[in-house]
């Protein structure tokens, strides 16, 4: 079977369907306006931080940290990476 747009589309329909629909989608939509602002400012604050004292690939780190705050990682093992 090929994967198809309409496939993944009937698959999220069904489960909002199986779990209680409406509100399954409110909830992702409130964890995603939490998390991705908060990465953000994370990565910020961290890439002020790497500047401050002149870490060089600032940019590459910033970027780095966003992701992983994203997936929950947190910016720690960026940190760590620079201390060492």
């Amino acid at each position: 079977m090929a994967w198809r747009p309409s496939t993944l589309f009937g698959v999220a329909n069904l489960a909002c369907l199986m779990i209680g629909g409406y509100a399954v989608g409110q909830a992702i939509r409130v964890v995603e306006l939490g998390v991705v602002p908060t990465s953000l400012v994370h990565a910020v604050l961290g890439s002020i931080g790497l500047a401050v004292v002149g870490m060089p690939f600032t940019i590459f780190l910033t970027a780095v940290m966003f992701i992983s705050a994203i997936v929950q990682v947190g910016v720690i093992p960026v940190f760590l990476y620079a201390i060492g």
